[in-house]
């Protein structure tokens, strides 16, 4: 998934609305900066997806499969 995608599902467990397009943008920059924090942590890495362009997909390292097989 991507950072857009992510950011939803978060708001969501936070009870939060995803309608408000401000708090949108605003959680979608705050996922963004925890998931590059677990990147360096090495807790979590990207992948560049043919699909999406400029957008990182991210994985769990050492997880049940890779982001890319998701995409298939």
């Amino acid at each position: 998934m991507i950072t857009k995608e992510l950011a939803p599902h978060v708001m969501v467990e936070l009870g939060l609305k995803t309608v408000d397009m401000l708090l949108l943008q605003l959680f979608i920059r705050r996922t963004g900066t925890l998931l590059r924090h677990q990147k360096k942590r090495g807790i979590l890495r990207s992948i560049k997806g043919p699909q999406h362009g400029r957008f990182d997909l991210w994985d769990i390292k050492g997880g049940f499969g890779t982001a890319m097989q998701a995409c298939r």
